[in-house]
């Protein structure tokens, strides 16, 4: 009777570990591959700034657009067919990303791209990245907005630099 029951309570036990441990902290097994690679899990997508930023303009265009952060150059603007030197071009764009992209929400196509301008922007190779993306914007017929770091931000203002930006009537 004693070994039943020790066999009942070691069975009940495995079942416990098993199968009602949270479901969340169970990883995918890590493959040999897997260890050889140098990558981790990044703990934030934005930058306190970025974050702060980013909340106010949700705010501020509410359910008008998609609010995309950190989006890669060449998912907004691409080089055009039959350009010269189009691999001159890509390389220009390949490895940039632009802050915020504010997209209509029927298609999802960009209708303005805003650069959150922090102090790394008063350096002289950024005032240079700055001007090919301003150029760059503008070829492709999306207006950029600029607009500078703060501790703080006003939705009103913001709303109305985002609708003269992109040039909204309503």
């Amino acid at each position: 009777m004693n070994s039943l029951l020790l066999v009942v309570l070691v069975l009940v036990t495995l079942f416990v570990l098993m199968y009602l441990r949270p479901r969340s902290s169970r990883r995918a097994p890590e493959t040999s591959q897997a260890r050889d690679y140098a990558y981790a899990r990044r703990s934030y997508l934005l930058s306190k700034a970025e974050r702060s930023f980013y909340e106010t303009l949700r705010t501020a265009v509410g359910d008008d657009y998609h609010v995309f952060p950190q989006v890669h150059l060449p998912s907004v603007i691409c080089v055009a067919k039959g350009s010269a030197n189009r691999q001159s071009h890509w390389n220009r764009i390949q490895s940039k990303c632009i802050d915020f992209v504010l997209c209509d929400t029927q298609w999802v196509s960009p209708v303005l791209a805003i650069e959150l301008d922090d102090a790394s922007h008063q350096d002289e190779r950024r005032h240079e990245r700055d001007g090919f993306l301003d150029t760059a914007f503008e070829a492709a017929g999306i207006p950029l907005l600029h607009v500078r770091a703060a501790a703080s931000y006003s939705v009103q203002q913001l709303r109305e630099q985002v609708r003269s930006a992109a040039k909204i009537t309503t």
